[in-house]
């Protein structure tokens, strides 16, 4: 009876590595260039007005307008936005607040593609100027995602 039953088992065992398969597969990607970021030219106001209520309004082009803005060597912000060559992208420029002086960055908004895999931006912006202001430079930031 224990010949029977371990042939049995034996021919269970044989019988199910006759049934079964293997398949190897390939996993497919698309490697896509990281995003890289940086400055050509700096954004400057030039002279501008430390009386409180003084405001300067710089273009993209790089014409500065309003009282606040006095002279001076004045430039657009550019930056330039390297990666996957017709990308859909999503763009952000935030300003920011300091010392009395608040700067709000002006960009073109309606970029959505890395044509050709590198872009360059113009950053102009609006230059706020409340009482007790100090300093001499604000920050901002430039995101760029996929999407």
């Amino acid at each position: 009876m224990k010949k029977i039953a371990l042939a049995a088992a034996a021919s269970a065992v044989i019988a199910t590595s006759a049934m079964a398969a293997d398949i190897t597969l390939q996993a497919t990607y698309n490697l896509i260039a990281p995003i890289a970021l940086s400055e050509n030219t700096e954004l400057s106001f030039g002279d501008v007005s430390g009386a409180a209520g003084s405001q300067c309004v710089l273009d993209r082009a790089g014409t500065a307008t309003g009282a606040g803005c006095l002279g001076g060597s004045v430039a657009a912000g550019s930056v330039k936005i390297t990666g996957a060559a017709d990308a859909a992208i999503t763009l952000n420029v935030v300003g920011s607040s300091a010392n009395n002086v608040t700067f709000t960055p002006d960009f073109d908004g309606t970029i959505n593609s890395l044509t050709g895999g590198d872009l360059d931006i113009a950053i102009g912006g609006t230059l706020d100027i409340a009482a007790g202001a100090s300093g001499s430079s604000l920050d901002y930031t430039v995101t760029v995602d996929y999407n």
